[in-house]
């Protein structure tokens, strides 16, 4: 039985309540759905030991949405070490991938920057979010070898205009040749990589 919409939202409303969402500056949790299964991550990607993860663990399965046996929940790790940052919704997109899944929801804590928005669009993810205004230090892609953000350069929408080209983009191949202007090609593919919590 598929997850219902409102699980993406009982689960980031009880993200956004805890003292490690609240005392965090910006950890920008992110939750997508895919059928009866829902995977869970945050900027840098997220385990079970990381604080409040074994509550919210224990907090999903009393939601009246969630069925023991077939509800399945992942956490998604960080899919790249190339020293771009890892942001949630993406790290959600590369666990879904490995793990052979389509997403068709995604709720995040804050609003999707501009890297997230397309790229979400462009892989046909629905996001309840917005797409938030101002730059990144960093960013990375789910699905190739390519990083943003004004650690790269200072010009982050230079930088979002050429990544709808990227993401058009079908094989593996043809974004290795991607020829690179204002984004920089990373050193490493990235991989998506979880655990499952349920």
């Amino acid at each position: 039985m598929p997850l219902p919409n409102v699980a993406t939202t009982n689960v980031i409303t009880w993200i956004m309540a805890q003292p490690f969402f609240i005392n965090n500056q910006a950890p920008n949790f992110a939750v997508g759905l895919s059928g009866d299964t829902m995977i869970i991550s945050k900027v840098g990607g997220i385990t079970l030991r990381a604080g409040g993860m074994a509550a919210l663990q224990a907090q999903i399965q009393t939601y009246p949405w969630y069925v023991a046996g077939t509800t399945v929940v992942y956490l998604a790790k960080k899919f790249t070490s190339d020293g771009a940052s890892n942001h949630g919704e993406m790290c959600v997109l590369a666990a879904a991938d490995d793990l052979g899944l389509v997403l068709n929801r995604m709720e995040c804590t804050g609003a999707n920057c501009a890297a997230c928005f397309q790229t979400l669009g462009a892989y046909g993810v629905p996001t309840v979010n917005v797409m938030a205004a101002g730059s990144q230090v960093g960013w990375a892609h789910p699905r190739g070898r390519l990083a943003m953000g004004t650690a790269v350069n200072d010009r982050w929408d230079d930088q979002v205009a050429e990544l709808p080209g990227y993401n058009a983009l079908a094989t593996t191949a043809a974004r290795n040749a991607f020829a690179h202007q204002h984004t920089m090609r990373t050193l490493s593919m990235p991989q998506g990589d979880w655990e499952q919590i349920i």
